[in-house]
């Protein structure tokens, strides 16, 4: 082939500039023809009009506006892998990218890394792709009886060879099977065959050698086996799935009869635990004898699942009644407190006493009216107020609990003994109460009036005293004991 002169290949070059500004459309061969890569044809560009012509013409733009829609296929392409796995996706995306951007396709990749390197995942995921079939645009100048010709790459050769893949980058073919698991070196699995003018005889020769079969039977082995794998452990975890679903449905099943127990003890004030719960011993305890007497009248799939766990979970131990006794009281008090917080208004009530441990034990009610007309009243539960006895120290505990319940605004009543700490109206509790909710109106308990009445009448009489006196003295004398051992 003649050189190319330097000023006619500067001009051509000139010329086809404006046209390559987006990408490459013309690629020159010789000093009088261009190759036009949307067309796919030769152009003759001895003079500028010439490719101005080709470029303005209908085949021209039609050629255009196909390679446009390809692009915008290729972007919804790469949308609609955005939930898959980043290997997956960088994969892909190198896969359906468009060339002149540097951009390493899937071969250059095993290129660079062999695929035996590739963790698990990366190799079912490139196997799930499978092999790339670009689009070849790169020529190969041919001379026939000195007419120059180009040749180029026909796609359908993909279809006709299944083992055939290309490089969008390279712009060469590949093996694919040799590509991913051949250990011999050869064009096929290393640079990459273009020689498009002996192309059929060089297919020819490589599906017939020995490397090739043996590779191309790996593949197909390495294939079955990886959607085999992958088809046991997807069923192998629906599998799972179901059966744990099925467990959790019969445990709750089976804790809903240990709730119903708790709860009719509770109801009934009967005491769980008995002095003796030995398998041999005839009254074993209150929840320990009426959930044996309640499983056996239970179905006969809660039998059988209670007979299955037995050995890992019986219910029957102090902790795990604790555990269902908290969970009923935390649930209870929730309930409570979401009726108190839709109220309008609420009283309080506030008592103490000592229990048999001599810890000072206040107990807090609070009265309030549903918005279906019912008076309701709560009690929210036992404070340890030992070691603050003092009207600042009760107001501290009154303030804790109501200060969620808004008690500056709902609260309208309180109600104690008449006990000067509770009761006293310059620094008892409900004098302090009344500083921060002035409309809190302080109520004497009828109970302990009705109480102060029956003790000074019953003073007047001797025998009555007496009789008290005794009743308790008799209990002071037994707390007041040394205790034996």
């Amino acid at each position: 082939m003649p050189k190319i002169p330097n000023l006619k290949l500067a001009s051509i070059r000139k010329w086809i500039e404006p046209y390559n500004i987006s990408g490459e459309v013309f690629k020159i061969l010789n000093n009088t023809t261009v190759f036009c890569q949307n067309c796919q044809k030769s152009v003759t560009a001895e003079k500028k009009f010439q490719i101005d012509q080709h470029a303005k013409s209908f085949l021209h733009e039609k050629c255009l506006k196909k390679s446009s829609s390809k692009q915008t296929f290729v972007h919804e392409a790469s949308t609609s892998i955005e939930n898959q796995s980043q290997f997956f996706k960088e994969l892909c995306n190198t896969l359906i990218s468009s060339g002149g951007f540097g951009v390493t396709d899937v071969v250059v990749m095993l290129l660079e890394t062999p695929f035996r390197r590739w963790n698990s995942d990366s190799k079912n995921d490139l196997l799930k792709i499978g092999k790339p079939i670009p689009i070849l645009s790169a020529l190969a100048p041919d001379k026939k009886l000195s007419k120059v010709f180009c040749r180029s790459f026909n796609p359908n050769l993909y279809q006709q060879h299944f083992w055939l893949c290309g490089s969008h980058y390279i712009q060469k073919l590949f093996c694919w099977p040799c590509l991913l698991l051949g250990k011999m070196k050869s064009v096929w699995n290393t640079v990459g065959y273009y020689d498009l003018k002996n192309l059929s005889r060089g297919i020819q020769i490589h599906q017939t050698s020995k490397e090739h079969i043996h590779n191309h039977l790996g593949l197909e082995n390495l294939e079955k086996n990886c959607f085999t794998i992958l088809n046991v452990v997807n069923e192998h975890g629906n599998l799972f799935k179901k059966k744990y679903n099925e467990n959790v449905r019969l445990n709750r099943l089976f804790m809903e009869h240990f709730f119903d127990l708790v709860l009719f003890l509770g109801k009934q004030e009967l005491a769980f635990r008995g002095h003796d719960e030995s398998s041999d011993s005839l009254n074993k305890g209150n929840f320990r004898e009426l959930f044996e007497m309640h499983i056996i009248r239970c179905s006969q799939e809660i039998q059988n699942h209670y007979n299955s766990i037995k050995n890992i979970f019986t219910g029957m131990s102090k902790s795990i009644q604790n555990d269902l006794i908290s969970c009923i009281s935390e649930f209870l008090i929730n309930q409570i407190k979401n009726e108190i917080k839709q109220c309008k208004f609420y009283s309080i009530q506030i008592d103490d006493t000592t229990d048999i441990s001599q810890k000072t034990q206040c107990s807090i009610i609070i009265r309030y009216v549903t918005d279906k007309s019912e008076l309701i009243e709560r009690f929210l539960g036992f404070h340890n107020v030992g070691e603050d006895r003092t009207a600042q120290g009760l107001f501290n505990l009154v303030n804790s609990v109501l200060h969620e319940f808004d008690i500056e605004n709902k609260l309208v009543g309180q109600c104690y003994d008449g006990a000067c700490v509770m009761s006293g109206h310059l620094t008892g509790l409900q004098a302090r109460v009344k500083e921060v909710v002035p409309n809190a109106l302080f109520t004497h308990c009828l109970a302990h009036r009705l109480n102060l009445v029956l003790q000074h009448g019953c003073s007047i009489n001797a025998k009555c005293r007496i009789f008290f006196a005794n009743l308790t003295g008799i209990a002071a004398y037994f707390h007041n004991s040394t205790s034996r051992y």
